[in-house]
């Protein structure tokens, strides 16, 4: 299942009211277990679920934004829902700042690839200051969902089977996370990284290039190998483009694609 599949209305509320973090997550708990891949599961153990998770970090990111989740055996989907808190409470944000929008992932502890996807697409929506802004402004639960979806990234055509390779070669370190996490949000996809270094890393073993060599050359490279539907194509280069400022004409970053004849197999993250 995918995120628009996950999200459930009936796990959603607008304009909730909260003292603190463990009523927020108690709250997202009660929500949680009224749709039917959690139904039967009692609401105390997704709520401790949730905190032990809290405790090995906070899933507040600053910007008003929370991405409350864990992973429990015996289920079989994921369940995402949302709750805003129009005051806002202190859930430890790392901007220190309090919390309106919570936007939580519930799913099977057997599902990590799924799970890391999905938290990539939710957080790359609340990445948007306009798509926040809009989903805490909405009014009713049907709402925040069309809000919140309309920022996602479209998934494919069903009819849609050929795949494609993404090399994309990154030499600016301020792009980085970024252009990872575009990539780790698109379902189907699979992806690895490889720790690069420049040319010049390489041309200062040659005497004759020797006199060009600082410590300082060697600077940040990593290189990104992607298969993903080709359908996705155009929506991932676009989103790059919106990224990196006059894509075309500066360097520090590559995108190369090509079709595949033929793509078996699957990794993991």
């Amino acid at each position: 299942m995918g995120l628009i599949e996950s999200f459930y209305s009936e796990c959603t509320r607008v304009n909730a009211s909260a003292e603190d973090k463990n009523e927020v997550i108690d709250m997202i708990a009660q929500l949680a277990v009224k749709a039917k891949p959690l139904q039967g599961i009692p609401v105390n153990v997704l709520s401790n679920a949730l905190k032990e998770r809290e405790e090995l970090g906070t899933t507040a990111f600053g910007n008003y934004i929370a991405i409350p989740h864990c992973s429990l055996k015996g289920i079989d989907n994921f369940v995402v829902g949302a709750v805003t808190v129009a005051g806002g409470v202190d859930f430890n944000s790392l901007d220190k700042k309090v919390t309106k929008l919570f936007v939580f992932i519930i799913g099977p502890e057997e599902e990590k690839n799924e799970h890391i996807r999905l938290l990539s697409a939710v957080s790359k929506i609340l990445s948007s200051s306009d798509a926040v802004s809009q989903i805490l402004a909405s009014e009713n639960a049907g709402t925040l969902k069309e809000r919140f979806l309309r920022f996602y990234l479209p998934r494919p055509e069903k009819k849609e089977k050929s795949k494609v390779l993404f090399h994309v070669f990154v030499q600016k370190r301020e792009y980085w996370d970024d252009i990872l996490q575009i990539f780790s949000g698109v379902e189907g996809s699979y992806i690895s990284v490889a720790e690069t270094n420049n040319a010049s890393y390489y041309l200062k073993k040659l005497p004759l290039f020797s006199e060009f060599w600082t410590e300082s050359s060697k600077g940040f490279s990593r290189v990104i190998f992607a298969v993903a539907d080709k359908g996705m194509s155009n929506d991932i280069i676009r989103r790059i483009n919106l990224l990196v400022d006059n894509f075309e004409h500066q360097t520090g970053v590559l995108v190369t694609l090509q079709n595949l004849d033929y793509a078996g197999g699957a990794l993991d993250f």
